[in-house]
């Protein structure tokens, strides 16, 4: 009988005392970008704000597309205020690299990460810096094409143009049957994806 007693009260105190709240760390992070604030900025502060461990303070550092600006940004930037910089785009990623030592970065619409030398490779970034890429790689395109809608041909118009001398194609002046020869024309082939004169 006491010990229910007990557990009565230990479980009322609990339900009519207010739960103590964990103090959340604080953490800065510089929001450097390009041409201003996109959806992708504002999903990115949506997320931060619902973490329960942190509470994030994001400045934001606006180029307004100027690369004198953005240089200036990331000279000025405190490293000891800033734990993280955010930065959109491949070139204000690259500058941010180039331009900063110590704060890790994350990047986001990055197309080619690994191309832009960014990244050591999708899987192991190997550098401080990770983040998103926004290139959708064909086959999953397709892929994702294809459950909204029964396809079954697919016909796709480039424009190939050839600048000599970099790539020369020649035909002799008479085929087999002794005529002309006739102008130089394309086609893609879907398997190996090359011109075909």
């Amino acid at each position: 009988m006491i010990l229910r007693l007990l557990l009565c009260t230990v479980l009322a105190a609990a339900m009519l005392c207010p739960p103590v709240a964990s103090a959340r760390e604080r953490v800065e992070i510089a929001m450097v970008l390009w041409r201003g604030e996109t959806e992708a900025e504002k999903g990115f502060r949506e997320k931060l704000a619902a973490s329960s461990d942190y509470e994030v303070a994001v400045t934001v550092f606006d180029a307004n597309q100027s690369k004198e600006k953005l240089d200036r940004i990331l000279a000025g930037l405190d490293h000891k205020r800033f734990r993280l910089v955010y930065t959109f785009g491949t070139m204000v990623t690259q500058a941010a690299l180039q331009q900063t030592s110590d704060i890790p970065i994350i990047f986001n619409i990055v197309q080619r990460p690994v191309e832009g030398r960014i990244a050591a490779s999708m899987e192991r970034p190997g550098n401080r810096a990770t983040g998103a890429s926004n290139l959708v790689p064909m086959d999953s395109a397709f892929r994702t094409l294809g459950t909204l809608m029964n396809i079954r041909k697919l016909g796709l118009s480039t424009q190939v143009t050839i600048r000599p001398p970099a790539i020369s194609w020649q035909r002799s002046n008479s085929n087999r049957s002794g005529s002309a020869s006739r102008p130089l024309s394309f086609r893609s082939r879907a398997k190996r994806g090359l011109p075909t004169p």
